[in-house]
């Protein structure tokens, strides 16, 4: 009895280990008063198509670090400015899958052996890059440097505002759209209409604010 517990105890630990990347909940569907948020809170949004992805790994002890370094060539800039012709897009996270075989066996002092798994957690969200494909993307600045990350890297709570430009619409990586903004995801003008009209209210807003201010 005693060896088919820790057996199972292996297995789900195991499954937990190799799988949990499938089984951690997406967050919910983004709606329209959210995605307008993001836009708020992002410091450039581009159109562009990717020319460059590579990728860099360091090691540790417990989980392999992957620095994906991409080359973003803009079409348009629809908020903020950026310096020089691309756009560098880095984003850093751990491989949590590339340890999913790394087991530890340990045996405590007058019991059974128990397995021992070193990737537990959440995965962080980061962008899927593929070259050749056209996105839109919003970005915040690494402080005090030329590179950029997109809104939601590295978290496992917040969106990844990273959004793919596909002939039947704009599609995004780890969620849903709401019904209220699913609509306008039914093309890439609509979607960027959406985006411009929601940052013309923005600056309306802020030119209305400074008015009132300097009075």
């Amino acid at each position: 009895m005693r060896l088919v517990k820790i057996i199972l105890t292996g297995v789900v630990i195991l499954s937990l280990s190799k799988f949990g990347h499938a089984i951690q909940p997406p967050p919910p569907p983004l709606t329209l008063s959210q995605f307008q948020q993001l836009i708020a809170e992002s410091g450039v949004i581009a159109i562009g198509e990717v020319i460059q992805v590579a990728n860099s790994e360091k090691s540790s002890d417990r989980v392999k670090e992957v620095t994906t370094t991409v080359i973003l060539r803009p079409e348009k800039i629809l908020k903020g400015e950026t310096t020089g012709k691309d756009i560098l897009i880095i984003e850093t996270y751990p491989d949590y899958d590339s340890v999913t075989t790394d087991l530890t066996s340990k045996k405590s002092e007058g019991g059974p052996m128990a397995i021992v798994s070193m990737n537990a957690g959440p995965r962080p969200y980061h962008g899927r890059y593929k070259e050749g494909s056209r996105i839109i993307i919003f970005l915040e600045e690494v402080t005090g440097t030329n590179e950029y990350r997109p809104l939601g890297s590295g978290t496992y709570d917040k969106y990844l505002c990273e959004f793919l430009i596909k002939t039947s619409g704009i599609q995004t990586i780890y969620y849903q759209f709401d019904d209220d903004l699913k609509k306008h995801a039914q093309s890439e003008d609509e979607f960027v209409g959406l985006i411009k009209k929601t940052i013309g209210k923005e600056l309306k807003t802020l030119k209305i604010r400074d008015q009132i201010f300097n009075r």
